[in-house]
């Protein structure tokens, strides 16, 4: 059930998801089994995307059982999910501190992939609140970890935001030469930087020309 409810309500089929969700909690309560952690998440998911705003109860369960059970991966992506979620509900602070919350927690477990993928995460409200350095700084050595594993999604969402911060930057050099690395693009599009040297008071349509 847990595994059905993951895969349809991140598949974007909240409702199915749902309804598996419920069924995995039914079955739980009626066996005595209390590690109902991801359950609850796809539940709290599932049903802030069916419109129903309470969701994001079933997501501060979902943590408080990983907690309260010593859980490991159901723990960090407990608060991952909950810092999504409080991050475009409530404020960029809050959800970055529970995203500092789960780097913290997959950092004392030893839970490395976790540990970065919690990195890439915070990058987000890092990029929204300013922290420019930090997020390069950052991305840096995720990138070198995620490339040293063969490359994972990981590197995809790394590459967005230094994308985003090289744009408000206006160092346009540093965008191309990421985007061409990028390996989970469907397309590549090669552009030739004409000036290097763009500043706000030149053309902004004659920087590119595309070949």
């Amino acid at each position: 059930y847990e595994y059905a409810a993951t895969v349809d309500t991140i598949g974007g089929r909240s409702e199915a998801g749902l309804e598996w969700a419920d069924k995995g909690i039914e079955l739980a309560s009626e066996l005595g089994v209390e590690n109902v952690s991801r359950h609850l998440q796809m539940r709290g998911l599932a049903r802030l995307d069916l419109g129903e705003p309470a969701g994001i109860e079933d997501l501060r369960q979902a943590l408080d059982v990983g907690l309260h059970l010593g859980l490991g991966f159901e723990t960090a992506s407990a608060y991952n999910n909950l810092a999504e979620i409080v991050l475009a509900r409530e404020s960029i602070e809050a959800g970055l501190a529970l995203h500092d919350a789960s780097l913290d927690y997959a950092r004392r477990r030893a839970m490395t992939h976790h540990e970065m993928w919690t990195r890439m995460s915070r990058f987000l409200p890092l990029y929204e609140l300013g922290e420019w350095d930090e997020l390069l700084c950052e991305s840096d050595e995720v990138l070198e970890w995620d490339r040293g594993q063969g490359t994972t999604q990981i590197s995809s969402g790394v590459l967005r935001f230094r994308a985003c911060v090289h744009a408000q930057r206006l160092d346009l050099e540093g965008i191309v030469a990421k985007r061409k690395r990028d390996p989970y693009s469907r397309q590549t599009v090669w552009y030739k930087i004409k000036s290097r040297t763009y500043t706000q008071g030149e053309g902004r349509w004659e920087l590119f020309q595309r070949r």
